[in-house]
């Protein structure tokens, strides 16, 4: 019984997935419903059957049935179902040739898919295949089997081609014709075994919901794909990294809402550049972006900072100071380290959220607010909260969405792209002709441990851009505590060519100078050269 059991599942998570994956097209889950109840036939039928031992040696024919009902179930790329569907129909019957197709009104056959038989040979007006039948075959709605040399065989396209029988079958899903199946053989063959017509039409009666399924999602995908496609803007964010793509993905679903986002991440992985976004990609993209760093105002100001004062609220407010809440109105606003809030800061910002009210100090009447909070930590809120140190309310109220920004440590193959991308926005910044960085530089870069993230590597790129000589950055010219922990630079057995030209040259000198006593200008005409490119290479050299 444990085949029984690890099959059936591995056909229910599939069927699960899908399930949830049809969730917003109803017209398919009925379509995928009775093809899971197809499914659960069979797995009765097996549990009954594997109470007698299967013949040594052979697949028994139920064991078959489930194994391609695993197969349709499972399979998410229509291409790869159709054929699966011909390989296997074909060998079920032991046709010589076959194809899955559609066949218009007007008589126009669109290939799905065919084995032995080219879509030329199809679709030729003078076609090798008797469209005669495919039309009675759907018209009758049943499988069509036909016999060449038959009392009263008519189909002369057929005896032309030297084909001895063909079996034609439509696959249709609650009475729609979802497609038209045609194998045929040649003469001299064996005709069709009309004893294996039940399982032709089980497997046909298990392939047509989920093809149409399928098609249905390809037909939403070409539509999509011929609109014009919201565009996602994303300044400053980039990589190509699995996880940088997934937080990508996140991000974009995220953005279409109008939830609550916590962004959790260690300092310098680009929070505020997701909180960003995240706003520029909604429906608030025309409303204000206000970005707060609460750890960066001093305790006594971030109660006015964040909600405001009216005039004479307090000594020295001569005027109203509208706070950063009442300046998002209508956007974002990105409290970034939120955090470092204080308990009784967290218990007004939660009464701002439950109430989407702004309690003004010094004002008389609540505003009321319409903005979206985005807020940002590198504390765990969570374990906080279960010491206290955060409220809970708070911390689940901003916890609609989390997303979790990984170190640059993690993600080491975004690296280069991070980089090219520093050096051109800085140089687009400097107005400065474009610059490289050497492959050790970069291996470098790769290779060390980041503790500030993004926001160290651009600090990086742009000492090496002030630092470095002719464009160019080197080894050199990075920090000493990243080369501190760097492997050695590569010895001359590593072929650096410009560090081998140099050390030539500067043995060369030496040589000089010391045959010619210190004179400068003996050594330079000993060389070859002009004394002053001479003196070129003595200052290099110091």
């Amino acid at each position: 019984m444990s085949f029984v059991t690890d099959a059936f599942k591995a056909v229910h998570a599939a069927f699960q997935e899908l399930n949830s994956q049809v969730s917003t097209l109803p017209a398919v889950r009925p379509a995928m419903m009775k093809l899971f109840n197809e499914i659960v036939k069979l797995e009765a039928e097996l549990k009954r059957k594997e109470q007698q031992p299967a013949p040594s040696g052979k697949e028994t024919e139920t064991h078959r049935r489930l194994e391609n009902a695993k197969s349709i179930i499972a399979e998410k790329n229509l291409e790869k179902l159709l054929d699966f569907a011909v390989d296997s129909l074909i060998r079920m019957t032991g046709a010589d040739r076959g194809f899955l197709a559609s066949l218009s009104d007007d008589g126009n056959l669109e290939l799905y898919a065919a084995r032995s038989i080219s879509s030329g040979e199809i679709e030729d007006p003078n076609s090798q295949i008797s469209k005669t039948i495919l039309r009675e075959t759907l018209a009758a709605g049943t499988i069509r089997q036909v016999q060449s040399g038959e009392d009263g065989f008519q189909y002369l396209s057929i005896m032309n081609l030297n084909i001895g029988s063909v079996l034609s079958f439509p696959i249709s899903d609650d009475g729609k014709p979802v497609a038209i199946l045609y194998l045929d053989r040649k003469t001299g063959n064996k005709p069709f075994d009309s004893s294996k017509n039940q399982e032709l039409m089980e497997f046909c009666q298990m392939l047509a919901p989920k093809l149409r399924q399928l098609k249905i999602m390809n037909e939403l995908e070409t539509r999509a794909a011929e609109e014009p496609e919201t565009e996602f803007v994303f300044p400053g964010v980039t990589g190509q990294s699995g996880v940088f793509r997934d937080i990508i993905k996140m991000t974009k679903r995220v953005s279409v809402t109008d939830a609550s986002v916590l962004i959790l991440g260690e300092s310098g992985t680009g929070k505020e550049l997701i909180a960003r976004a995240i706003h520029d990609n909604s429906k608030r993209k025309t409303g204000p972006f206000i970005a707060v760093n609460c750890s960066a105002i001093p305790a006594e100001l971030i109660e006015s900072e964040l909600f405001g004062y009216e005039k004479g609220a307090f000594t020295g407010a001569n005027a109203r100071k509208p706070g950063k809440f009442e300046l998002a109105d209508k956007g974002t606003i990105f409290l970034d380290e939120i955090g470092d809030l204080s308990l009784d800061l967290q218990s007004k910002f939660l009464r701002v959220l439950q109430s989407r009210q702004l309690d003004i100090l010094g004002g008389k009447q609540p505003l009321p607010l319409d903005v979206r909070v985005i807020a940002a930590t590198n504390r765990n809120l969570k374990l906080m909260a279960e010491s206290q140190k955060f409220r809970e309310d708070l911390y689940y109220r901003l916890n609609v969405v989390s997303l979790t920004l990984p170190p640059l440590r993690s993600r080491r193959t975004d690296i280069p792209v991070l980089v090219h991308y520093f050096i051109e926005k800085i140089r687009a910044r400097m107005g400065e002709t474009p610059y490289l960085i050497t492959d050790e530089a970069l291996d470098v870069l790769i290779n060390y441990k980041w503790p500030g993230n993004i926001r160290e590597l651009e600090n990086v790129i742009e000492r090496g851009m002030i630092l470095c000589e002719n464009y160019r950055i080197e080894r050199r010219d990075l920090p000493p505590e990243i080369l501190e922990d760097a492997p050695p630079a590569p010895t001359s057995e590593g072929l650096n060519f410009e560090d081998l030209v140099s050390d030539f040259k500067q043995e060369l000198i030496a040589k000089a100078l010391h045959k010619a006593n210190g004179n400068k200008s003996l050594a330079a005409q000993m060389l070859g050269i002009s004394r002053n490119y001479f003196h070129q290479l003595l200052n290099k050299q110091a």
